[in-house]
């Protein structure tokens, strides 16, 4: 795994006691789960991967966004909930296996990113999450005209029976 040399600001990982190791996404798209006992890493998943596969991004999504997930994942039983920046895609993980279940955009903004944790309003019931449109667009592309850091709110849950993430309610433009 090349880490850059500079990682960034990075989210601050998420530890399961009872698994042995700790979650966290990684500046350069790797997300990773490591054994704190044995150094090992039980799974890894590549964000940028994911988004890639979600869809490609257009010329200015690709210049304007980042495509790593930057921020701790939530875990809620077996799963695991995290976000990212590229599409605002929620993902829904199998904690112990790194297994992707299933990715929801929340926002189809071209410039729609997650910029806030996944919050588990409580366990089984529906997961929050926040997401801005990215302010300073017009620095890349003068004649865009944008939000300033305005977002939604949304809540999702998971549904195990399907293995889908369902959107319950989206509250658009949250000033």
């Amino acid at each position: 795994m090349n880490a850059p040399c500079n990682p960034g600001q990075l989210p601050p990982p998420r530890s399961y006691p009872a698994a042995r190791y700790n979650t966290t996404p990684t500046w350069n798209g790797s997300f990773v789960a490591l054994d704190y006992t044995t150094c090992a890493l039980p799974w890894t998943l590549n964000a940028t991967q994911l988004i890639r596969h979600y869809g490609a991004l257009l010329r200015d999504q690709a210049r304007a966004t980042y495509q790593p997930s930057r921020n701790s994942p939530q875990i809620d039983g077996d799963m695991l909930f995290f976000g990212t920046q590229a599409h605002a895609l929620v993902l829904a993980v199998n904690r112990h296996s790194g297994a992707v279940l299933d990715m929801l955009r929340i926002n189809s903004h071209p410039f729609a990113v997650i910029t806030i944790s996944p919050t588990i309003y409580l366990p089984g019931h529906p997961l929050r999450q926040n997401l801005q449109l990215r302010g300073g667009r017009p620095l890349f592309f003068p004649d865009y005209q944008c939000y300033t850091f305005t977002g939604n709110a949304a809540a999702l849950t998971f549904s195990l029976r399907r293995c889908k993430l369902i959107l319950r309610w989206s509250i658009g433009e949250v000033k």
